[in-house]
């Protein structure tokens, strides 16, 4: 991707196996960057049906120069100036630029001379509450992996999968437990050296008949 002054990277955390992979340096040019370049293959995952995407998101954030601050965006649309969602964290609201894919606009932003970074990651959708149904976690995973295998192509045959779960809870909560399909129940192991993190997947996530919280998690990421 080349941008007149606009230099934006990619940084892939996992995401759908380096499929979104966009060059790290962007040369000079005279093209404008818009909508559809700053969110790489959103497009093909709103194209999925809706029951084959709705456990899984992809998740953009821009990341300023170390030390710097996050510079204003904005959406030059046919109907005038829109800002761009960013959270103060960099992430871009999905939900409030969907409707504007097709149009593609131009994005704009001050001060025009900040080189920025994209990264991009991909996280699961889960119902909220404290049990979520063994079927729904691996559904989620299967989604996404299949979404990586269908818009890779050959290239999913190197793609990294995703294999679980990362349960972050908040400080000073009990651990998960996992309901197995053998009648037992047993802890989710925690990750080593992250307090508060807990990880699942292998046979633990293969027999979970429920994952049940002691509190609602803070967050899950999934695991490759």
């Amino acid at each position: 991707m080349r941008v007149k002054v606009w230099t934006i990277g990619a940084v892939l955390a996992g995401v759908f196996g380096g499929l979104f992979a966009v060059p790290a340096v962007a040369q000079p040019s005279e093209q404008e960057i818009r909508l559809q370049d700053v969110l790489p293959r959103y497009s093909e995952y709103l194209s999925l049906p809706v029951a084959e995407r709705d456990s899984f998101t992809p998740v953009y954030r821009i990341r300023p120069p170390e030390g710097g601050q996050m510079p204003r965006f904005w959406l030059e649309t046919a109907r005038g100036r829109v800002d761009l969602p960013v959270a103060p964290e960099g992430i871009i609201d999905l939900a409030r630029v969907t409707a504007l894919m097709t149009e593609n606009p131009p994005i704009k932003r001050d001060p025009p001379d900040v080189r920025v970074r994209l990264n991009m990651a991909v996280a699961p959708i889960l119902p909220p509450g404290l049990s979520v149904t063994g079927d729904v976690l691996r559904d989620s995973v299967r989604d996404a992996n299949r979404a990586i295998g269908r818009f890779a192509g050959l290239a999913a045959l190197v793609a990294p999968r995703i294999k679980g779960f990362t349960i972050v809870m908040p400080s000073g909560a009990a651990a998960p437990q996992v309901r197995l399909n053998t009648g037992r129940t047993e802890a989710v192991p925690p990750v080593a050296d992250e307090p508060g993190s807990y990880l699942l997947e292998g046979r633990m996530l293969n027999r979970a008949e429920a994952l049940i919280l002691p509190v609602a998690a803070t967050r899950y990421d999934f695991e490759f």
